[in-house]
């Protein structure tokens, strides 16, 4: 007695969504990958084109003394330029350095983070001006990415249905003989049969 499991008969059981079969992985055409690489390279390539002296200086900048600082401006406003000083700084290591320091508040002998031509009063204070070009570049290749396996996704999840589901054959044409004679010896015959009956 069949039970309708699919096993009672010896057929096996009944398959699962995951035995059923999925589309191949489809990687990206070279089209694709411009895209995919290219985007986030000029995106970033551009920041750090316009943030690269502070961006550096947080990966490159080591710890100094100044030695001396002068012109010094007071700034910062909406209308007025960045506060900075001109000075010059020792590392450790006996090397020194000049240039624009990234603030005002600073005097001789104060500790400072330093590259070769540029300073600022702290490692957080380079931090917090390098830190939105830093998060937007990551940002950038990450929603970048998961734009493009979504998409990548979606389209095999698509395939997957198509492949699952393909859809309904045509009827096929019958190549007999249809209602109507399909030749003129056909309607003779036909003729005179019909002439026969009614005679």
């Amino acid at each position: 007695m069949s039970t309708g499991d699919g096993d009672a008969d010896g057929a096996g059981p009944a398959r699962t969504a995951d035995a059923l079969p999925k589309a191949p992985l489809k990687w990206p055409n070279g089209g694709d990958w411009a895209v995919i690489v290219g985007f986030p390279l000029v995106v970033n390539y551009l920041l750090w084109m316009f943030g690269r002296d502070v961006m550096s200086a947080v990966i490159t900048g080591k710890s100094a003394t100044l030695t001396y600082v002068g012109r010094c401006i007071e700034g910062g406003g909406h209308t007025t330029p960045e506060p900075d000083c001109y000075g010059r700084w020792q590392f450790a290591d006996g090397s020194t350095g000049s240039g624009e320091i990234h603030a005002s508040s600073v005097g001789y002998g104060d500790t400072v983070l330093a590259s070769a031509d540029q300073a600022y009063s702290s490692l957080g204070s380079a931090w917090s001006m390098a830190g939105p070009f830093y998060a937007i570049m990551i940002t950038t290749v990450v929603m970048n990415t998961v734009t493009w396996v979504n998409h990548y996704r979606q389209d095999r999840r698509e395939r997957t249905r198509q492949l699952r589901n393909p859809p309904a054959d045509e009827p096929e044409t019958e190549t007999g003989r249809t209602d109507s004679p399909g030749s003129p010896e056909e309607r003779d015959e036909e003729a005179a049969a019909g002439g026969k009956e009614t005679g």
